[in-house]
């Protein structure tokens, strides 16, 4: 995995995020519910952890989402698009700010209040994420 996508793995497993497999559709575990792109979007908005990971990223609903403390911030933009949940990195320490510009895209397998699953597209296994 190349630094890029490592990043944006990293900045999205603390947005964003217990899915199931690469197969479900996006929907409510705890009801069924199927749910459109605007129902994930007000859902994934929030702070995310990775469980036992002490990184936290969080997603704001004007399109933004920031990952790390202090000096170490990595921050971009995020929308929801056909159940795929797509990340723009536009700013990280050391490098200028705008460069990256590629979306890395993670389908979203199920998304709950306090729970979201999702891959990475073209990988496979499941990304668990919590908002305590």
């Amino acid at each position: 995995m190349n630094v890029k996508h490592f990043i944006s793995f990293f900045v999205v497993l603390v947005i964003v995020a217990g899915f199931v497999s690469v197969g479900c559709k996006r929907h409510d575990t705890s009801s069924g519910q199927h749910l459109t792109d605007a129902e994930i979007s007000r859902k994934a908005v929030g702070v995310w952890t990775v469980p036992h990971v002490p990184e936290k990223m969080e997603v704001r609903s004007d399109g933004s989402y920031f990952q790390g403390t202090g000096t170490s911030v990595i921050g971009g933009s995020w929308h929801i698009e056909d159940g795929y949940f797509v990340a723009i990195i536009t700013n990280m320490p050391g490098h200028t700010p705008g460069v990256f510009g590629q979306p890395t895209r993670y389908k979203i397998t199920s998304i709950e209040d306090h729970q979201m699953t999702f891959v990475l597209e073209g990988r496979r296994g499941p990304i668990n994420i919590i908002n305590p």
